[in-house]
């Protein structure tokens, strides 16, 4: 995973001083001042990690979150994943006692938003109902407002493409790996284009602006 790069290990401490986070993880740059704070599942720790790595002195990020038991922090109306929802409220509650805080990146996976069951491919995506997407579209409205409360400054950063696992997609042909490298092909299924992937999240995408433009009529500083 992203947290095993030996450069990243040097750079931050996989606990924080005085929070209430033994539901979740947080990982914090070796920092005095942690102001910064970036939430979500897998995604959001990867975002933190190359935020911490990019700074050439700490910045004061921390990271909370992760895909423990408990869920991720996640606002969802989802039935049968309300864990998720339990863990984005205590999340906000942990960021409501440190009053300090001004910046809050949200980074989640768009199956995490939209309960989809598989982590390589989106084809569930455009099966989702009107009532299905107003669910997720509502949640993380809801969400996001929390977020920004206490004049807290929010970005939300944009799902990167979801491809197929890439074992699925390399056919070995010989079996001596100096060969299989030299004459693998690749699967039918398994490139996309550009206009592949934003073709199919549009969906996810139009819901995110959609959200901001509510947010941002009642004074809230969300920046996608």
């Amino acid at each position: 995973s992203t947290g095993e790069i030996p450069d990243a290990k040097s750079k931050i401490r996989t606990s924080c001083a005085n929070l209430n986070t033994s539901r979740m993880e947080c990982w914090s740059d070796w920092g005095d001042h942690h102001n910064r704070v970036v939430i979500g599942d897998s995604k959001g720790k990867a975002v933190f990690l190359g935020l911490v790595l990019a700074s050439s002195e700490p910045q004061g990020w921390f990271y909370l979150g992760g895909n423990a038991t408990d869920g991720a922090p996640v606002p969802q109306n989802i039935p049968n994943q309300n864990h998720h929802q339990t863990m984005f409220d205590h999340v906000v509650s942990v960021l409501d006692e440190r009053p300090e805080i001004r910046d809050v990146v949200f980074a989640v996976a768009i199956r995490s938003l939209y309960g989809i069951s598989r982590d390589d491919s989106l084809e569930e995506l455009a099966k989702k109902t009107a009532d299905e997407q107003n669910r997720v579209e509502a949640a993380l409205y809801q969400g996001l407002a929390k977020l920004s409360g206490r004049n807290r400054n929010v970005y939300v950063v944009i799902d990167n493409p979801t491809f197929l696992h890439p074992p699925k997609c390399v056919s070995r042909k010989i079996g001596l790996s100096v060969l299989d490298e030299r004459f693998m092909t690749v699967k039918p299924g398994c490139g996309m284009t550009l206009d592949d992937h934003l073709e199919r999240t549009q969906i996810y995408r139009d819901m995110l602006y959609k959200v901001q433009a509510q947010l941002q009529k009642n004074n809230s500083s969300v920046r996608i």
